[in-house]
């Protein structure tokens, strides 16, 4: 088994993740892997997912619609990401399954 006891980042984009938003935050907040930081990419959402992010604590970068590659935007919140030991990119509607870290 790895060590369990690295840092690492959560990197989101998002756009328009309302309706999967309390769903996948209570899922994050129900690991037993702690993040150190929870980074949201998000692409000039209109539904109101960057507060939503916001008021979670997590960190939001916010780009143009225009601007979103899907390599690009996870390097660029690679690259803002504190220096951990790794990073776990998830989907918006990505609904994490339990809370164990295995």
């Amino acid at each position: 088994m790895i060590g369990w006891l690295m840092n690492f980042s959560v990197c989101i984009p998002t756009l328009n993740a309302r309706a999967t938003w309390t769903e996948l935050t209570a899922a994050l907040e129900n690991q037993t892997a702690i993040p150190e930081e929870i980074i949201v990419v998000d692409s000039e959402s209109d539904d109101g997912t960057a507060e939503l992010a916001e008021r979670k604590g997590f960190r939001v970068v916010r780009i143009a619609r225009r601007d979103f590659r899907h390599g690009a935007t996870r390097q660029l919140a690679a690259d803002m990401a504190a220096h951990g030991d790794f990073i776990v990119y998830l989907t918006q509607d990505a609904i994490l399954a339990n809370p164990e870290r295995r």
